[in-house]
């Protein structure tokens, strides 16, 4: 490596290294070359490369090509390592409950299986912790999820705590107990105390290695395009909050001037960017990758991809030069045409679902217009932690839904605050009943561990609650109502789980009324029960939409790359097994005519690809959407979807 190579690369005290950013900007690949330059380099050092994105893609990236022996490749699996914490610890945590509450054996273990919060994630956090509290490897390089979900495994530290606390808060009163029976005030640790011990150091030990400079470093992957620029500034700021270092950044797919008027509108968007470089991303030490012909997968293209790195500041000048008589106007040119259920009593429920970066926020924000310009009142949602739908259609979203256009209104899903509202009256609830039954009785502690109750809550509920509101607007009254909702959801594996959550929360809801009913004379809440029952409604509801074929859509997008491939097979598949039904499948970003080397190499890649979709979604509408200029701005997204859905040109504006 060069003396210009990335610390990253070259500093050996370094024992967690995390790549992250926007979804498709090439994370996977960065971090797959960081894992194979560290080993090769370090042949003396174990090296593990680390998955926690639920739609893996580290060994599609990695290909067949052998890797070094000190290399371990990890894709971790949330199902597996939730059933290994389970089969290791789920005696100790029927204990904790036992020794701290009313529930009997039964109620128990309902609650055991189902209340491990925040799953794929925590599960990660914990075998990392492990992992680093025995100093396994050397040097850990994580591929992980698009940014939202990523800053949620980096502050799974606070929700763990909170877990913590509320297991803590279970035996509080039994070892109060234990001390008045056996004459001493703290009694000996049993092997249920030494496992929150266990966890207590791993969590302690975690914390301090994300805030420790010296030896944890995140690297921001991004690309050279406003919404990626966007939510890296939200990343960056969101670690600069956290204490977690940041000084170096990888700006991915620059576009050269050796490139043809396939790339024109592409480079021009990028020398605007570049040009406008944000001072929080200036006071970085910036990375430039090129595009390359190849797709950047097998050992030795990673290893290129890593040479070739370079620091921005020497080229700067001349990637921020616009292409000769380019500009973002340009309309983008399709192959097949897209297909809209006719009739507002038709599809109501739309998702937008693909890997990160292929433009689902793009694709949904045109087919909201679209309907919307046919006469369908169109609500436009957001569910990805990392929002980028206001970035998108140019206004400022929040929570409530606020009007683009005539019967087009757009929101952003904020799913913590649905869940804290709920946590919230269950509390003052409880703290209400206690207080009229027992007015004259010492509960202090069953008070604190009944009120940690809502905080073993299954994970995602408070998404599923979020989506619910959403939904009851199909059926609002005049005024609420909405013909149509499309939404933009997080990439692959977290969209999946979103479609998965309602069978585990109606499990929960299931043990929750069956605990109301048991102990119906004790512990009646009788406003939460009426809430909860509204959201057993609407579980059900939302099941019964889902695979609903007239009244539900999933619209894939995807990109003519392998990995996406491979990802939208995964996709699909699943799709079909939870008998969701599946609409267009939108090939974006495909390459127009270009006569340069450059894109001759990428477009003869893209039609072999496309031949693989062929081949495998034959039965599928598929369109294919040339690469164009900025679609940001309501304006701009119609004419894309005059194009997508109608073949028709129309007037393309550059965004503001």
């Amino acid at each position: 490596m060069t003396t210009n190579a990335p610390s990253f690369l070259t500093d050996s005290k370094l024992e967690l290294l995390i790549f992250g950013g926007k979804g498709g900007v090439g994370k996977t690949t960065s971090a797959c070359a960081a894992g194979l330059a560290i080993a090769s380099a370090r042949p003396g050092s174990k090296v593990l490369l680390l998955s926690t994105d639920p739609a893996h893609s580290v060994a599609d990236c990695l290909g067949e090509e052998a890797v070094p022996s000190n290399l371990s490749v990890v894709e971790l699996s949330a199902e597996a390592e939730h059933k290994a914490f389970m089969d290791a610890h789920a005696g100790h945590l029927h204990d904790i409950a036992s020794r701290g509450t009313f529930l009997d054996s039964k109620d128990i273990d309902g609650f055991v299986k189902l209340s491990i919060p925040g799953l794929d994630e925590l599960m990660a956090f914990l075998k990392v912790a492990r992992w680093v509290q025995e100093k396994a490897y050397a040097t850990i390089v994580v591929d992980s999820a698009p940014s939202g979900h990523t800053l949620r495994l980096l502050s799974m530290t606070d929700l763990l705590e909170n877990w913590l606390e509320a297991i803590d808060s279970l035996l509080a009163k039994h070892r109060y107990m234990a001390g008045l029976f056996r004459g001493r005030s703290k009694p000996k640790a049993d092997g249920t105390e030494e496992f929150l011990s266990e966890l207590g150091e791993q969590l302690a030990g975690l914390k301090e290695l994300f805030t420790a400079k010296d030896r944890c470093r995140f690297v921001p992957v991004m690309l050279a395009e406003p919404l990626s620029v966007d939510e890296t500034l939200d990343v960056v700021a969101r670690l600069d909050e956290m204490g977690v270092a940041a000084p170096e950044v990888i700006v991915n797919r620059l576009v050269g001037e050796e490139a043809g008027p396939g790339f024109a509108a592409q480079r021009t968007m990028q020398a605007r960017v570049l040009g406008d470089w944000p001072p929080a991303l200036k006071a970085k030490r910036v990375f430039g990758s090129m595009l390359s012909g190849d797709e950047m997968t097998g050992a030795g293209r990673l290893a290129k991809f890593v040479q070739n790195l370079r620091v921005l500041e020497s080229g700067w000048a001349a990637l921020a030069t616009p292409a000769p008589e380019a500009d973002l106007t340009p309309s983008p040119s399709c192959r097949g045409q897209g297909v809209l259920p006719v009739g507002a009593k038709q599809t109501q429920l739309m998702f937008f679902a693909g890997k990160g970066g292929v433009g689902k926020t793009t694709m949904a924000a045109m087919t909201a217009v679209r309907l919307a310009e046919q006469g369908r009142r169109t609500l436009l949602v957001s569910t990805d932690p990392a929002h980028s739908l206001g970035d998108c259609v140019g206004v400022k979203l929040a929570d409530e839904a606020a009007s683009l256009r005539e019967n087009l209104d757009a929101l952003e899903i904020d799913a913590p605050k649905e869940f804290e509202q709920l946590r919230d009256q269950y509390r003052d609830e409880l703290g209400r009943v206690l207080d009229k039954m027992f007015a004259n009785v010492d509960l202090s502690f069953d008070r604190e561990a009944m009120d940690k109750l809502m905080d073993l809550a299954p994970p995602g509920l408070d998404e599923c609650m979020a989506l619910l509101r959403i939904i009851d607007k199909l059926d609002g009254p005049a005024g609420d109502h909405y013909d149509v909702i499309v939404i933009d959801t997080a990439p692959t594996g977290h969209m999946l789980r979103l479609l998965e959550l309602p069978e585990l929360i109606s499990a929960w809801l299931n043990q929750l009324f069956a605990m109301f009913l048991k102990y119906d004379n004790i512990f009646r809440l009788p406003k939460l029960q009426v809430k909860l029952v509204g959201i057993s409604r609407g579980i059900k509801k939302l099941r019964g939409t889902l695979t609903d074929g007239k009244r539900c859509q999933v619209q894939v997008v995807s990109i003519l790359t392998e990995m996406a491939l491979a990802e939208c097979g995964d996709l699909v598949g699943s799709l079909d097994r939870m008998q969701v039904r599946v609409g267009n499948l939108f090939l974006n970003m495909a390459l127009g005519p270009d006569s340069s080397e450059l894109g001759k190499a990428v477009r003869a890649r893209e039609a072999l690809v496309l031949a693989r979709y062929d081949a495998r979604f034959g039965t599928h509408n598929r369109v294919v959407v040339e690469r164009s200029g900025d679609p940001r701005g309501i304006n701009n997204l119609s004419a894309l979807a005059g194009r997508v859905y109608d073949g028709q040109a129309k007037e393309w504006r550059a965004a503001s």
